[in-house]
C-alpha cells in the first residue's frame, strides 16, 4: 500500500469510526439493529458499482465466493476464511482486516463493534439468497485477527 493509500485508509477509518460512535451514544445497543440496512447497502453497493457477483446454492459456496472476492479483488483483508457450522451458525475469521483499527477504538471506547464489511456483506447475502433471517451474535479480537459468528434463522 503506498503511502498516499495509508493516509486516506486512516482517514477513512477515523470518519467510520466516528460515525459508529456517535450511532452507539445516540441509540446504545439498538445501533446494532442498524447493521441489517448497513449490510444490505453495502451489498447492493458492492453488486451494482464494484461488481461483485454472489452465487451459490449452498450457503457455504455463496460465503467462499464473498470471502474470495473482498480478499482477491477488493483486498479489504490478508485473508478471510468464512465456515458455515451445522445448520444455523457460520463464523468467519478475518486476518489483516483494513477495518480493524476501527474496531480496536472502539472497543478500547468500550462500545461492542457492530459494523463490519465481511459480516454485514456476508449476512445481507445469506438473507437476499437464501430468504434466511441473520444476526451477529459475537465479535472477538485478537491481534490482527477478527472472529464473528452469526446465526441464521426463519421467522
Amino acid at each position: 500500500m503506498s503511502r498516499s493509500e495509508e493516509v486516506a485508509t486512516r482517514i477513512n477509518n477515523l470518519i467510520i469510526y466516528g460515525l459508529q460512535k456517535a450511532l452507539w451514544d445516540a441509540l446504545g445497543e439498538g445501533a446494532i439493529a442498524a447493521t441489517a440496512l448497513i449490510g444490505k447497502e453495502l451489498l447492493e453497493i458492492m453488486e451494482n458499482d464494484m461488481g461483485l457477483k454472489i452465487s451459490g446454492e449452498q450457503a457455504q459456496d455463496m460465503l467462499n465466493n464473498i470471502a474470495g472476492l473482498l480478499t482477491n479483488e477488493f483486498r479489504m483483508a490478508d485473508s478471510v476464511q468464512i465456515e458455515q457450522q451445522g445448520d444455523d451458525k457460520v463464523v468467519v475469521n478475518i486476518k489483516g482486516c483494513m477495518s480493524l483499527p476501527v474496531e480496536e477504538r472502539l472497543t478500547a471506547a468500550g462500545i461492542k463493534p457492530f459494523v463490519c464489511p465481511f459480516a454485514n456483506i456476508a449476512t445481507a447475502a445469506m438473507r437476499k439468497l437464501l430468504n434466511v433471517k441473520t444476526r451477529i451474535t459475537s465479535l472477538e479480537i485478537s491481534g490482527d485477527q477478527c472472529k464473528i459468528t452469526f446465526e441464521t434463522y426463519e421467522e
